[in-house]
Formats: C-alpha cells, sequence, structure tokens
C-alpha cells in the first residue's frame, strides 16, 4: 500500500506542477482591435433582488466602455419584492436599459429568464451576470476583445468578498438621493445606504469613484473574509478557480461561472441555445459551456484583475449548502471525460488527506500527508492573488482540510437536497 500512495504523490506533484506552469504566467492583456468597439448586450436575470440591482447597474454603468455600444436587459422573474419598481425608478440613469417581465419562459428556472434577455437582445455579443453582483470597469471592453480575437464562448474569474459594500464604490455626493429613495420606500435594507446614485443629475459620461483597482495585488485587498462560511466560501472558489482555469487553459474546460459569461448570440444559437441542458435547473452556465465543447466551439478564459466580477459570499452553513448542492447537481451531468479527470483528482487528494490516519500502521504515511499540505501551501500562495485572494500561511493551513470534508459534504448534499432557482 505504500507503492500506491506513492504513485498517488507522484501523480498529485505533477498536477500541481502543471498548475503553477499554466497560471503563473503574466498574460498580456487581451488585444484590442483596432477601431473596433463591437456593440453587446448585457442579459441579467433578476429575482427578488431589491437590496443588490441599483449597485449591479451602476457598476456597469461605470465600465470604460462607449455607453451607446452596450445594452443592459434586466430580465424580472416574477420578483415579489421592490425590484421591479426600483429597476423603473433607475431608467432615468440608464438610457440603454431594457426591462422584460419573464411571463412565457421557454425553460423553467434562471434558465428561462436568460434565453427571454438574449431573445430580446440587439447585439450579437452576450455577456451574463448575476444580479447580486458587482463588475470591474474593464469587464466590457475585456470581453469584447476576446470575442473580436475569434472566441465563441469566454469566461472570467468571479472572486467572492464577504461585503461589498466595503468596495466603497459609490460617492459621497449621492447622499441625497439615497435619502430620496429610503423616504420613497423604495430600498427597505439599510445596507443599501450606499448603493444609490443620484438618479436624476448623474450625467451618462461622468465616472464616480472607481471601485476596482487594475493590480492584482489590490485587487486581492477587495475580497476580505469574514465569518468561517465566508471563508470557506472563498477558499472553494480559489481552489476551484485554479482547478476550471487551468483545465481551461489545456483545452478542457468543463465549468464556468455564470456570474462572468459570455458568447456570441450566432455561437449561442448554433448549440441550440439552453435547450440541451435542461437535466437540472442550474446549469445555466457549465452545462451551456458543456455543449459548446461537444460542438467544438472555440472557448477562452479570461483572469484579468480589471475585469473581474466580484459577488458575496453566502453568510450562513444553509445558504452555502444549498448553493453548493446546485453546483454539484450539475457536475453530475459534465462530460465523462471531465467527470474522470475530476474525481481522479479529488480522490487522490482525499487519500492523502487520509494518509495521516494510517500513521499508527507505519511513520511513513505522515510523509505524504505533509507533503499534500505542503504542496498545497506553496500553490494556493502563489496562485491566490492571480485570482483575488490573500489568505495567510495559518488559514490555508486550516481551510485546504475543511475544503477537503466539504467536497464530500456538498457530493451527498447535490444529490439529496431540492433543486430550485430562488
Amino acid at each position: 500500500m505504500i507503492y500506491f500512495f506513492i504513485l498517488v504523490s507522484f501523480s498529485f506533484v505533477l498536477m500541481n506542477i502543471l498548475f503553477l506552469l499554466r497560471l503563473r504566467r503574466n498574460e498580456l492583456p487581451s488585444p484590442q482591435a483596432e477601431n473596433k468597439i463591437p456593440g453587446v448586450s448585457i442579459v441579467v436575470a433578476a429575482k427578488n433582488e431589491q437590496d443588490n440591482i441599483a449597485r449591479l447597474l451602476e457598476s456597469i454603468k461605470n465600465c470604460k466602455y462607449p455607453y451607446e455600444n452596450f445594452e443592459i436587459i434586466i430580465v424580472d422573474d416574477r420578483s415579489q419584492d421592490d425590484t421591479t419598481e426600483i429597476i423603473n425608478s433607475l431608467k432615468g440613469n440608464h438610457s440603454n436599459l431594457k426591462v422584460v417581465t419573464a411571463k412565457d419562459k421557454p425553460y423553467p428556472g434562471k434558465k428561462g429568464a436568460l434565453a427571454l434577455g438574449i431573445q430580446y437582445s440587439k447585439y450579437d455579443f452576450i455577456l451574463i451576470t448575476d444580479a447580486d453582483c458587482v463588475v470591474s470597469e474593464k469587464w466590457i471592453e475585456t470581453f469584447a476583445n476576446k470575442f473580436l480575437s475569434g472566441f465563441d464562448f469566454v469566461f472570467g474569474a468571479a472572486p467572492l468578498t464577504n461585503n461589498l459594500d466595503e468596495l466603497n464604490y459609490f460617492s459621497e455626493k449621492n447622499d441625497n438621493s439615497r435619502q430620496r429613495f429610503l423616504s420613497r420606500g423604495l430600498l427597505r435594507n439599510d445596507s443599501l445606504k450606499s448603493h444609490i446614485q443620484d438618479d436624476c443629475h448623474f450625467d451618462q459620461r461622468e465616472k464616480s469613484h472607481s471601485f476596482i483597482e487594475s493590480k492584482s495585488s489590490n485587487a486581492s485587498q477587495l475580497t476580505k473574509q469574514g465569518n468561517f462560511i465566508s471563508k470557506i466560501s472563498s477558499f472553494e472558489n480559489l481552489r476551484s478557480s485554479i482547478l476550471t482555469f487551468t483545465a481551461a487553459k489545456l483545452g478542457m474546460p468543463y465549468s464556468a461561472a455564470a456570474r462572468s459569461f459570455g458568447f456570441k448570440k450566432s455561437s449561442f444559437e448554433k448549440v441550440k441555445g439552453y435547450a440541451n441542458t435542461t437535466e437540472t435547473l442550474s446549469g445555466d452556465d457549465d452545462l451551456l459551456l458543456r455543449e459548446a465543447v461537444k460542438a467544438k466551439m472555440k472557448i477562452d478564459c479570461i483572469i484579468e484583475p480589471d475585469a473581474f466580477v466580484y459577488s458575496e459570499t453566502k453568510k450562513t452553513f444553509r445558504e452555502y449548502l444549498f448553493q453548493k448542492s446546485r453546483h454539484t447537481k450539475t457536475s453530475l451531468h459534465y462530460l465523462f471525460k471531465s467527470q474522470l479527470v475530476l474525481g481522479l483528482w479529488h480522490i487522490a487528494n482525499l487519500l492523502l488527506m487520509l494518509s495521516l490516519f494510517l500513521i499508527p500502521l507505519n511513520l511513513i504515511y505522515i510523509t505524504f500527508f505533509i507533503l499534500k499540505l505542503l504542496i498545497d501551501v506553496i500553490v494556493v500562495l502563489s496562485l491566490q492573488k492571480k485570482f483575488g485572494y490573500s489568505f495567510n500561511f495559518f488559514e490555508i493551513i486550516f481551510l485546504q482540510p475543511v475544503y477537503e470534508v466539504m467536497l464530500v459534504i456538498n457530493f451527498f448534499a447535490g444529490i439529496i437536497l431540492p433543486d430550485k432557482w430562488k
């Protein structure tokens, strides 16, 4: 059995070397095509997002991309809060904003809402994000350049943070506007006091305070983690990102975050949209990417800090568990080769972690355990800033074993817990 663990350790080390070789490279920013500023349609499915939608819209408006060259399509999926009223009140600030009510969706859940939005889009380049996100100032531009380079599907890095309000996104001049929104009863959550921009006197070209620094080291300061659930969510996002982006760079893409996802509308139609992704309610990102792989589409990824899309971590274990169960349900429908590679990778990690319990049989097993933790620490410390994180040595030592255990828990949760879209 010792020789078996030696083989597993050797494979584990080789895979991590591959991570470092593929992701440590300093990528050049996406080249900008001369004199070409393509039109982009940004589609967002929103359901009960009164606490988030204004913040997202303002972050999109602050993108460094010609205002007349992109549109925002919000698909209101039968919200039961004040989402619709807030969006309508902000139309004066966003002349390129279009609101669609999801009455007759072609598919259930989020996919149906997105499909409607894409149907109403007027441009061939489509960007998808979530209503509870904040996009960086070069998000649109970076994706547009990838599309102009000939890629059909593109996905980007989407770090998690404990509190988007700490990004200090809005300028102080909007205090009066925030008070007006509160007095009109449009906002019920005090956390939104820093989210609403002046709805009457904001020029479309004017940029308020930019919330993202374009340096990776500064971006990592934004992804602050709070409680334990926030920390493990962020760490899981980092470890997943290392896997997914390495796979994409090796020509084996299998997963993408819907928070930062884009494609050509013509390519979307070639794979029949979401028609072949209805195995689960989720999967508007991963399963669509699966269809793109099957159709041999040209796929690329973006890991540029000024194109990050930020989202808040879940605050409770229940929220986290339901979120991860949805992701796990989707992974059950990956292509077989992706499932095989991921299965072997996670089994190797678990075996090396469990070698700790074999130490009473032979002290040599402690070598395998220490080797794994050491390699994990080196990889995370080497790559985390690239994805906008800044865990310290002791956090990594603690969170890595927890992450391995949560993978098992999330796997069974994905099988047991019901699938639902909000």
